[in-house]
């Protein structure tokens, strides 16, 4: 027996090249004491617990990198639908009074530490109709991690880590041997945390199988994770069983999915790095975690690398699609007319997402659905709002890209229209160098500028008078060309100009002798600004520098100074603003937003708008994940131009243990709660103070909001947003 081990331990040397490290862990796992698997296992749960937990960092970091192959089919199920299902990007699309669908995909996976996927799928195959793509709804629990925090990308809290433990209780059920079966639930009901058990191999301390049991993105799942027997194996995942079901706004789809990864090449060691120049540069273990390959449905690819035989019921379902489609073919039915094709395609785009691809994915145009929710938002101080997005998108090898992103948009409470065209050209991808040009109309800017100048020249006019003139609301139009690239890591420089025309929205019922009153108002100014995220980490992508994250915030200086007598331009100002945000995660499920920032005009001449960059009410901070943090929600839209200069502060405290979580019967919709505040120092305001709470959803984001103002209570209101499932959270 030492003999065959002795012989064992040169043979892992000379091919897989392990240090010293990782080849110690492997023969723990391999190799532990041979008493030990004749003595049943009379230690409690506390004891067992303690030892995974302390083999977990171990067996996460163990492999570094392999390349795989995973094959996934499932059967779908649709028992009722409706039209709304098709505003879950995610899913596939059904037909109808068909009972249950098949799909396979047979995929190159390849891992690199610390939880990097990148994922070629080579072939699909189904019975779905226009099946462009497999689903991400169910395709990432495919892709789980048992030993980090979260098993699913930052979803769904893993219960074999130590940080986690405070969220589970567990139980021993029973000890077969060498085998410990551990049962778990949650101790607070929440979409993160899941139940379930689990069979922990008291020998090498690794979790041999799980199953686990939870409720993420309206859909209620039950997922078998089966771990390798022998050497690595035993810490990655070889089979998955997936049953599931999805249920939203009345539609409800049930599933099985399961799926078989076998490993090609597994790189246990530690190779050493060379010195980059740049310690920020993380390109060597930072890959995209997507699939860029194009998608191709192909069953002859499938059957050559089917892992796992077709069940009688999966082979009925492709014979019988494939009697429909043939019977279909034989009837000879006239093509559809052109109009029955139009209002075919037109009901479609009223409530999904549609476009096309060129040039083998190069050029890709994007359009909004007519009807789509996720473009409504409202709020008490700007109302219901709604708008429809075009996009035209350009991505060369080179890494160089074009953007042209037109979009429309409405305000129902204030019947108001508004619209912009954004044209973006990055034309040096490795200093992040790109410029565009923005021109946009319909958005509403308040003075009292121009009422001031009136009551100076005509001091007898009386309030009634002066309300007639409608000179305090003027709607702007303006165009904007910039250039931004990268100085060094992390310090941007954006110079440019703005030209602007603010018109008279209401023209006014009366006119006064010897005061005149102009309709319009142009500026021409030209502005620079800084940008500086110290400790910047990026990757690159092909010729691409990607920004990835920073320890540190990030901190603004915006410039800008208008001339007189340009292109029309009637006065003279200069702006100064500054601002610093951050966004930090406490853990893995809380996250802290802050923000500071201030701004004056000054150098002014004659009549001039005070007209801020950073302080409207359409403005978040870069990188910051929640919509409805970074502005006032209940500030009335006319005070963000109603003086020269501010100072203001927001702090967002996110996460998905709070309040809700007692509430079990709404608690698995919840995906996040948030706690907000909010200063404003004017003037005018000594000051203004915002206090929220608010919800995300998978559907929708809710805040309510009181605010005070000079010390005494000033107004209650709610924002509300459609989500529909968005990943940019």
């Amino acid at each position: 027996m030492c003999y065959e081990i002795f012989i064992l331990y040169l043979q892992i040397m000379c091919h897989l090249r392990i240090n010293l490290s990782c080849l110690t862990l492997l023969l723990l796992l391999l190799f532990a004491l041979p008493a030990a698997g004749k003595k049943r296992t009379t230690e409690p749960l506390d004891s067992l617990l303690q030892k995974l937990y302390a083999q977990a960092p171990s067996h996460d970091q163990l492999v570094r990198h392999y390349e795989s192959e995973l094959y996934v089919k499932g059967v779908d199920r649709p028992v009722k639908l409706n039209r709304m299902i098709q505003s879950v990007p995610q899913l596939m699309r059904f037909d109808k009074d068909v009972e249950s669908y098949i799909f396979e995909s047979y995929s190159e996976l390849n891992y690199t530490w610390p939880f990097i996927f990148d994922r070629k799928v080579l072939a699909v195959n189904g019975t779905f109709p226009r099946m462009r793509k497999e689903s991400d709804n169910l395709i990432q629990y495919f892709n789980v991690s048992l030993y980090k925090e979260t098993i699913i990308g930052n979803h769904l809290l893993s219960p074999f880590l130590k940080q986690n433990a405070r969220f589970y209780r567990y139980q021993l059920d029973s000890i077969r041997g060498e085998l410990a079966f551990i049962s778990f639930e949650p101790k607070y009901k929440n979409t993160q945390v899941m139940d379930g058990r689990f069979v922990l191999n008291t020998r090498y301390n690794t979790v041999s199988e799980t199953e686990l049991n939870g409720f993420f993105e309206f859909m209620k799942f039950n997922l078998h994770v089966y771990m390798g027997k022998a050497g690595y194996e035993m810490v990655l995942p070889v089979r998955y069983e997936l049953k599931y079901t999805f249920t939203y706004v009345g539609s409800q789809i049930e599933g099985d999915y399961i799926s078989v990864q076998r490993y090609n090449i597994v790189d246990l060691s530690v190779q050493p790095r060379p010195r980059k120049k740049h310690h920020h540069d993380i390109t060597d273990r930072y890959q995209l975690q997507v699939d860029t390959a194009e998608y191709h449905q192909d069953s002859l690819m499938i059957a050559r690398h089917r892992m796992l035989p077709l069940l009688p019921e999966e082979q009925q379902i492709y014979e019988r699609h494939a009697f429909i489609t043939d019977s279909i073919a034989k009837l000879n039915r006239p093509p559809l007319r052109a109009s029955t094709r139009f209002w075919r395609k037109f009901g479609e785009a009223m409530v999904a997402d549609f476009g096309w691809r060129f040039n083998n994915n190069e050029e890709r145009i994007k359009f909004s659905s007519i009807l789509n929710p996720v473009l409504l938002e409202y709020s008490k101080s700007r109302g219901y709002n709604y708008r429809i997005d075009m996009r035209y998108t350009s991505d060369k090898p080179s890494g160089r890209s074009l953007r042209l992103s037109p979009r429309i948009g409405y305000n129902f409470s204030f019947k108001e229209w508004n619209g912009r065209v954004n044209l973006r050209y990055l034309y040096w991808p490795k200093i992040s160098g790109f410029m565009w040009i923005e021109a946009g109309s319909g958005r509403r800017v308040y003075t009292d500028a121009v009422l001031n100048e009136v009551k100076k020249a005509a001091p007898y006019l009386d309030s009634l008078s002066l309300s007639k003139l409608h000179v305090d609301v003027f709607t702007d139009h303006y165009l904007e060309v910039k250039n931004r690239f990268e100085i060094v890591n992390g310090l941007d420089l954006t110079t440019g100009f703005t030209w602007r025309r603010r018109v008279q929205t209401k023209p006014s019922e009366i006119q006064i002798k010897d005061v005149p009153i102009k309709d319009h108002y142009s500026s021409f100014a030209v502005n620079a600004r800084l940008d500086w995220t110290p400790g910047q980490y990026y990757y690159w992508e092909r010729n691409r520098k990607v920004d990835v994250y920073s320890p540190f915030p990030t901190f603004s200086l915006d410039w800008e100074h208008g001339f007189p007598n340009i292109f029309g331009s009637n006065g003279m100002y200069e702006r100064w603003e500054f601002e610093m945000n951050y966004s930090y995660k406490t853990n893995v499920l809380n996250r802290i937003y802050y923000q500071l920032g201030a701004g004056i005009f000054s150098k002014q001449s004659t009549i001039w708008f005070a007209d801020f960059y950073n302080f409207r009410h359409s403005h978040v901070p870069e990188g910051w994940w929640d919509d409805l943090s970074g502005t006032f929600q209940t500030l009335n839209r006319s005070w963000y131009n109603s003086a020269d200069r501010y100072l203001r502060g927001h702090i967002t405290y996110e996460t998905p243990l709070l309040a809700l979580t007692r509430l079990h019967k709404i608690t698995h919709a919840i995906q996040a709660e948030r706690l907000y505040f909010g200063a404003l120092m004017m003037p005018q305001l000594h000051p203004y103070l915002e206090f929220g709470w608010g919800f995300a959803t998978h559907v929708f984001d809710c805040g309510f909001y009181v605010s005070t103002m000079n010390g005494k209570f000033n107004n209650v209101g709610v924002e509300f947003e459609f989500e529909l499932f968005r990943r940019n959270k």
